[in-house]
């Protein structure tokens, strides 16, 4: 299939002055049962190629020293002139790990809500009811696991340019969840790296969503220091 992506490429030269091709998308690199025999030959093809421009990564992570980890493996393989793309990258893993933990005894006194009550049990009372945007953001600062990684898209944008060869990296933009499906501890929870909060509160009186805690106001911060 590659090849015939870079034949095509290569008989369109219009499309070679507006495209680049990268190749993937490689995933929890880090661990080291994930480097394959398969996986080593495909990163061997991405070099070998001129035509391509690196690999892609999507990197879905359980804690943030896993993308050094995963980049460590990965930067050796490229040529020099070659960068690495991040088509995706969260810590949704990490959220996953949590989705039993108990909601916090404060947070469920001062919103009214049931108790014994555990984080996917929150989550999803607000997508069959969206709440209150202050709410929300109660929500996510009494999750310890959570606040801790405030800072987490610096941090990566930070380690990806750090390595001198990112090309791109891109972030998940809204919500997205079917309300006739429930939330349950067995769900990935996507919906929590989202830039804005469609789907688990109440939009503003214009029709627009808050931005999500913490990544909203992190996005923001960073495109302003580009």
């Amino acid at each position: 299939m590659a090849d015939d992506v870079i034949n095509y490429w290569n008989s369109h030269p219009e499309a070679q002055k507006v495209t680049q091709l990268y190749m993937g998308a490689f995933t929890r690199l880090d661990l080291p049962q994930n480097r394959t025999t398969s996986v080593q030959w495909m990163l061997g093809y991405i070099a070998s190629h001129q035509e391509l421009s690196g690999p892609d990564l999507h990197m879905h992570m359980p804690d943030f020293a896993a993308n050094q980890l995963m980049l460590s493996y990965v930067l050796p393989w490229l040529r020099p002139d070659q960068k690495f793309l991040v088509t995706e990258f969260s810590l949704v893993l990490l959220w996953y790990q949590h989705l039993s933990d108990p909601v916090s005894p404060d947070f469920t006194s001062r919103y009214h809500l049931p108790a014994p009550l555990e984080v996917y049990q929150f989550i999803n009372l607000a997508l069959q009811n969206p709440v209150p945007d202050a709410e929300w953001r109660d929500f996510l600062k009494s999750c310890p696991w959570y606040l801790e990684q405030k800072e987490f898209l610096s941090n990566a944008y930070q380690l990806f340019r750090s390595t001198g060869r990112l090309g791109v990296a891109n972030y998940g933009m809204l919500q997205s969840w079917t309300k006739a499906l429930p939330f349950t501890a067995q769900s990935m929870p996507w919906l929590l790296n989202a830039l804005f909060a469609s789907a688990t509160v109440k939009p503003r009186e214009n029709g627009s969503s808050f931005e999500n805690f913490p990544w909203g106001k992190e996005f923001t911060k960073l495109q302003a220091e580009r």
